[in-house]
């Protein structure tokens, strides 16, 4: 595409299995104002012997269902081996990928730049080639679903690590004062203890996830999400300092105050574990929350340089 000298490109599989002949729909979306035009094998059809059973009733649908569920739109047949762009969009695509997988870097960049996507049916006939085909299902399929993930930080890191940090600070912060019961089960310290294994590791895929996306953005991968339009309003390296130095001094307190009944009692037998596992985890999070603000905040500088 870098070499071609008209304003569209469009290309296709180099095994007779699409009609060359009838591009004419591509080139009407394009001129229609489409940067992107995929060609569609679900809105069209599909010969008898084109494709194997596993692809178009598992493999093909689940990627192309993924990509949707994880950008928010997309097209029907992500991997159609016929499509047509703009020179122009091709360019702000920077597309990188070596391998299967540019089938679905080329509509997750144009999804996430907010180019015009447009589908028109196509026909699938049996491939000319007499040698199998080189696609290993496994393998390109995990390719796909890789770069899917990876660019979809929300879903494969902030989700999680919300859920994972809401349940661990549920039994954190219930059973600081003592067991409960709850439907005939008896919670004690033990859930204690999961919930700041939780909590903690919750929050680092979170925050593993905004390093992701401000990444991404430096990287110019993809333009602001909600979450990064949020960051950029109200985070400063000082703010983040004092977050975390409130959450660390008050984990800190907590153990101070331990420490101080157990000297006031003549170092007798030391029953505080509760309180214990609540301030080391706040002391663990203040601290991860100082050191990420310093991370942030040089990617910022990073990124304006």
């Amino acid at each position: 595409a870098e070499e071609a000298r008209g304003r569209f490109v469009i290309m296709a599989d180099a095994d007779d299995s699409y009609d060359l002949e009838r591009l004419e729909p591509f080139i009407e979306a394009l001129r229609g104002g489409s940067d992107l035009v995929m060609g569609s094998r679900w809105l069209g059809a599909i010969e008898p012997g084109a494709m194997p059973w596993h692809h178009r009733r598992i493999g093909n649908p689940v990627l192309s269902a993924t990509l949707r569920l994880l950008f928010g739109r997309g097209v029907t047949d992500a991997h159609c081996g016929i499509r047509g762009f703009t020179r122009d969009a091709f360019r702000r695509m920077e597309l990188a990928s070596p391998g299967m997988e540019l089938a679905s870097e080329m509509v997750v960049k144009a999804v996430l730049a907010g180019m015009s996507i447009a589908e028109v049916p196509v026909t699938l006939r049996p491939d000319g080639r007499d040698r199998r085909p080189h696609l290993r299902p496994l393998r390109d399929g995990w390719r796909h679903l890789r770069f899917m993930l990876l660019f979809s930080p929300t879903i494969l890191f902030l989700i999680p690590g919300a859920v994972c940090m809401l349940l661990g600070l549920v039994p954190l912060v219930m059973l600081g004062g003592g067991p409960r019961r709850f439907a005939g089960l008896t919670f004690d310290v033990h859930y204690m203890v999961l919930g700041s294994l939780l909590t903690i590791l919750g929050f680092q895929i979170a925050s593993t996830g905004v390093y992701a996306k401000v990444y991404s953005h430096a990287a110019r991968l993809y333009a602001p999400d909600r979450t990064l339009a949020v960051l950029a309003r109200t985070f400063t390296l000082e703010r983040g300092l004092l977050a975390g130095g409130v959450l660390f001094s008050a984990g800190f307190a907590i153990d101070l105050g331990i420490l101080a009944g157990w000297l006031w009692s003549g170092m007798a037998a030391l029953d505080a574990v509760r309180p214990a596992i609540q301030a080391s985890t706040l002391m663990i999070v203040g601290a991860q929350v100082i050191f990420s603000s310093f991370f942030l905040s040089l990617s910022e500088l990073t990124r304006r340089a």
